[in-house]
């Protein structure tokens, strides 16, 4: 990749298309990623997970804000068994994007493997002629998604 996601808040991010606010507490001061490209280049940015295997129900979640017009786009990538990856997700900003809402990204117990090791990887890239950012937050993993290697097994929740 050719740069790196930021970590910032509302109140003291200095670039004026970056969100006012966090998804987790609804403020200035609550805290999310986000990439600092400057207008008029094109870059990636990659954030990777660590190496996990999943159960049955390993899904994750996360929200992502983009805003501006016209960035370029996020990617949701799989990587299985250390090798090639594939693509599970992919949204683009439109060049009348201006919303800035955060958006609920879900990656379903169907879309990874529940055997082997695997990584998420989350790509932004930006065009030459955007105005704006892509913003990311809230990052969770179901119980049933776990560190590879490791020998924690998870109990299952009941409802009394």
């Amino acid at each position: 990749d050719d740069t790196d996601w930021f970590f910032g808040t509302g109140s003291s991010t200095f670039i004026d298309v970056a969100p006012n606010f966090d998804h987790t507490l609804w403020n200035p001061e609550g805290h999310f990623l986000y990439l600092d490209v400057p207008e008029g280049e094109v870059q990636v940015a990659q954030l990777l997970s660590q190496y996990l295997e999943g159960g049955p129900q390993c899904s994750f979640i996360f929200y992502y804000n983009m805003y501006g017009s016209g960035f370029g786009n996020l990617s949701v990538i799989l990587r299985q068994d250390y090798g090639p990856t594939v693509t599970l997700l992919d949204m683009q900003s439109n060049d009348n994007q201006m919303s800035g809402v955060w958006q609920r990204a879900h990656l379903t117990e169907e879309m990874l493997p529940d055997e082997g090791a695997f990584q998420i990887i989350l790509q932004g890239k930006s065009k030459n002629n955007h105005q704006g950012t892509i913003a990311l937050d809230d990052f969770v993993f179901h119980s049933d998604c776990r560190l590879y290697g490791s020998t924690t097994t998870t109990t299952p929740h009941s409802t009394v």
